[in-house]
């Protein structure tokens, strides 16, 4: 078995406990980006993906830090608000004991193998205030995102806008992320994603997904959910989910390599290296 698909495995594992406590607290959530794209097309991961998305909408989100408190000792929840040093908005959950070296970011990755937790935000149902907020979300997510560029921000991605490639050129040759407070960023984003309630919005937004404005859907698109295969267990969904992924990926069921990251190595102790 190569480092990958054993990263999966774990990944899997830490999924099948947050799933557990989801369903003990009613808490609703939906398989996201290639998480989603693997369940449909592959009834699991995608061969090359490397870690798993699922959205929460906002209201269930905010009870998250109380609620994994019940997760197995192995591993971890990890928020900015339960740990300043944490250096991404959305959540993680993580076993501690499974460490993953990866290259995506200016330094090296050493982190634990991951699930990660991602709010659904709502937004304004008026189509000329959702223009207006959508620029403010896109804008204190750049600031944020410069605020953590050295552990965040993937600089070998090759498939950026040039707009993005200009800015990061202009982050690393000035280096102004050092003049942008990582607590101040924070605290913006998280305000202004907050603004609009799902519960009264006719959209959701996964403000910090990798595909920007493109993760805002329709609440119908969702729905109540559906549930897919997704390895040896079943998980939920959009439940419109040609529209969703058709919006993600245009022509979703070509396969192509929509890897985020690039796994070196997995440790599983301090001792042994598998690969």
């Amino acid at each position: 078995m190569d480092n990958l698909r054993q990263l999966q495995q774990v990944e899997l594992d830490i999924l099948k406990e947050v799933l557990k406590i989801f369903e003990k607290h009613n808490i609703t959530y939906f398989a996201l980006g290639g998480t989603m794209l693997g369940a449909v097309r592959h009834q699991g991961f995608i061969p090359w993906d490397d870690d798993i998305d699922i959205g929460v909408p906002r209201e269930d989100y905010e009870q998250l830090n109380s609620i994994f408190e019940e997760l197995p000792k192995r591993l971890k929840y990890c928020s900015f608000e339960l740990d300043s040093t944490y250096p991404y908005y959305f959540a993680r959950v993580e076993d501690e004991q499974i460490i993953v070296k990866s290259v995506r970011a200016e330094e090296e990755e050493l982190t634990p193998a991951w699930v990660d937790i991602f709010p659904l935000d709502g937004m304004p149902n008026n189509p000329v205030l959702r223009k207006l907020h959508a620029c403010r979300v896109l804008y204190a997510r750049m600031i944020f995102q410069v605020s953590r560029f050295n552990s965040i921000v993937n600089v070998k991605r090759t498939n950026r806008p040039m707009y993005e490639k200009v800015i990061i050129m202009g982050v690393k040759k000035l280096h102004i992320n050092k003049w942008v407070s990582n607590e101040k960023s924070f605290q913006r984003l998280d305000r202004i994603l907050k603004r609009y309630s799902t519960k009264k919005s006719q959209y959701y937004l996964n403000g910090m997904g990798a595909y920007k404005l493109r993760e805002m859907h329709e609440k119908r698109v969702f729905g109540n959910g559906t549930y897919y295969p997704f390895e040896d267990i079943k998980i939920c969904g959009p439940q419109d989910f040609e529209t969703y992924l058709t919006q993600l990926y245009g022509d979703w069921r070509t396969p192509a390599d929509l890897t985020h990251h690039k796994v070196v190595e997995i440790t599983l102790d301090s001792t042994e290296v598998i690969g």
